[in-house]
């Protein structure tokens, strides 16, 4: 069965002045990024990084961001230090 082909061209999309601020996003990939009840904790929108850098606020992004990873680091680092510890003590 063949499927009927649409061009982008043909998808009318609203672009406020305001999303100039986000990249050129159309509408629609703004509002796929909003904050809604009930998501995951893993969700990447509930970074505080993320948020930041959605707001315009690229120092202070780059700035949590390089804190969360060191965070994500030390405690990886100790997971592997007690996995370790665990498996020489059998």
């Amino acid at each position: 069965m063949l499927y009927p082909t649409v061009s982008f061209a043909d998808v009318a999309c609203d672009v406020s002045p305001e999303l100039e601020k986000c990249y050129h996003f159309t509408q629609l990939a703004v509002e796929l990024n909003e904050m809604e009840a009930g998501v995951a904790p893993t969700d990447s929108r509930l970074r505080p990084d993320q948020r930041l850098l959605e707001e315009g606020q690229m120092t202070e992004s780059d700035r949590v961001k390089v804190q969360l990873e060191q965070k994500q680091r030390s405690a990886r680092a100790e997971r592997e230090k007690a996995s370790e510890t665990l498996g020489t003590s059998e």
